[in-house]
C-alpha cells in the first residue's frame, strides 16, 4: 500500500462538505426483458474522483466523484448490455490558511471525495437501473481501502433478494 501524500491528513482533519448535487449522468441499455440478459453478462463498477477547482483564497474547492456500472456480455450480439453514469460535484472548505500541495488533494479527492458521494451515487445508480426496468443494481458499500476499479460481479435477475 502506498504512503499517503504529505498534507492529505491535514485535509482529511479539517475539510467540512457544503454541497453535494449531480453535474452529468448518462444511461443506456439494450436489455428489455430479464431473458434479454445471457448467463455470462457482468457487471462492472469504476469509480474515481479529481480535483475540479483547486481551493480558493477562501479555502473553497470542488471534487469530481465518477461511477461507472456497466452490465456487459462476450456472447451477446452487443458487448455492452447496460451503462449508468454519473457525476457528482462535491463543495468543501478548508482553512484558508492551509495550502495543501496538488498531489495531497487530488489524493483526497480521489478517495474522500467518492466516500462523500457515494450514497448519492448508490441511490443514483439504484433508481437510474428501476427506472431503465433492468434487474436492480445496488452498489455495495465504498470501500476505499480496496477501491472498485475494474470489480465484477453477476447481475441478479429481477425479483431475486440478496441473501442474508
Amino acid at each position: 500500500m502506498k504512503r499517503p501524500a504529505a498534507g492529505t491528513a491535514e485535509i482529511v482533519r479539517h475539510a467540512l462538505v457544503r454541497q453535494i448535487r449531480l453535474t452529468h449522468s448518462r444511461c443506456e441499455t439494450q436489455i428489455r426483458t430479464p431473458a434479454d440478459i445471457p448467463p455470462d453478462a457482468a457487471l462492472t463498477i469504476t469509480s474515481g474522483g479529481r480535483v475540479a477547482e483547486p481551493p480558493d483564497a477562501e479555502g473553497w474547492f470542488r471534487v469530481q466523484a465518477r461511477v461507472e456500472v456497466r452490465v456487459s456480455s462476450e456472447t451477446a450480439g452487443k458487448p455492452q448490455l447496460a451503462l449508468i453514469e454519473a457525476v457528482h460535484e462535491v463543495l468543501y472548505r478548508i482553512p484558508a490558511e492551509l495550502k495543501p500541495p496538488a498531489d495531497a488533494l487530488e489524493e483526497f479527492a480521489e478517495t474522500n471525495g467518492v466516500f462523500n458521494a457515494w450514497p448519492y451515487m448508490r441511490q443514483f445508480v439504484a433508481e437510474t437501473a428501476q427506472r431503465m426496468e433492468v434487474p436492480p443494481i445496488v452498489l455495495p458499500l465504498f470501500r476505499p481501502a480496496t477501491k472498485l476499479a475494474g470489480r465484477k460481479r453477476k447481475p441478479r435477475p429481477a425479483g431475486r433478494q440478496a441473501k442474508r
